[in-house]
């Protein structure tokens, strides 16, 4: 009977110990919190330079003024030449954030000035001939949208609100009249706003390569050229409702 009641007592305790002892090491499966990706936030600066395509010069009306007296000149057949552009931008990312597994928004804001340049020919029924070069100035402040994905290239859009400062220089040559004025100078601040989108391309840590399209609309355009043809208070005046460029550009940028 006393070794029954040890044998009953040492069952006990083995099983006690069994217990306590926990599962096998092999089956213990660690669940490890998954590393957060590092911040992509902060400040950049990029320059780029590229080519103005295409501009559509609105409903293109022109007036003479002499004396108090207005005529409208009719409207002519603009052909656009291609042209160049170049800027800079300054910028700062804000941290991208999660839109579903594999792909995050980043949104950013950034200030941007650049120059275009263009020449144009012109036509119209009084006949007149017209040459013309422009020289702009332009300055945005842009809001951003990138989109992030484990793939080398990202795209993103934008918008911009701004200003263009336009400068042109002319030549007019009516037909059948043996004049050709030249020296015509005019210039105007404008109000103007641009959509753009583009593809960004890391080439290694901190440097980005990028191309870019952009739809610039300077609204509201008021050239004024006086003393045409060196007659005192005659007036010529190119006036618009837009003129829209379209660009395309390529770059660097440095993300700090």
């Amino acid at each position: 009977m006393k070794i029954n009641v040890l044998k009953m007592t040492a069952l006990l305790a083995l099983a006690s110990v069994s217990a306590y002892a926990g599962p096998d090491s092999k089956d213990m499966k660690m669940s490890v919190a998954p590393t957060p990706p590092p911040s992509d936030e902060g400040f950049y600066v990029a320059a780029y330079g590229g080519a103005q395509f295409a501009t559509d010069y609105g409903n293109e009306r022109r007036n003479l003024a002499l004396g108090g007296g207005n005529v409208d000149v009719p409207s002519p057949t603009t052909q656009d030449d291609w042209g160049g552009a170049g800027g800079i931008k300054v910028g700062y990312n804000f941290e991208s954030y999660d839109i579903c597994e594999g792909f995050r928004l980043q949104p950013a804001v950034e200030g941007e000035g650049l120059y275009l340049g263009t020449t144009s020919r012109a036509t119209s029924a009084i006949p007149l001939a017209e040459n013309t070069s422009y020289n702009s100035a332009a300055w945005f402040v842009n809001g951003i949208v990138r989109f992030k994905f484990d793939f080398p290239v990202k795209p993103y859009i934008g918008l911009g609100v701004g200003g263009q400062y336009i400068t042109t220089h002319s030549e007019f040559s009516p037909n059948g009249i043996p004049l050709h004025v030249t020296g015509m100078n005019g210039d105007d601040v404008d109000f103007a706003f641009q959509a753009l989108a583009g593809f960004d391309y890391e080439v290694c840590p901190h440097w980005v390569l990028f191309t870019e399209y952009k739809f610039i609309d300077a609204l509201g355009t008021d050239i004024k050229y006086t003393n045409v043809g060196g007659v005192s208070g005659l007036d010529y005046r190119f006036k618009p409702d837009q003129i829209q460029q379209h660009l395309i550009t390529a770059g660097v940028k440095y993300n700090f």
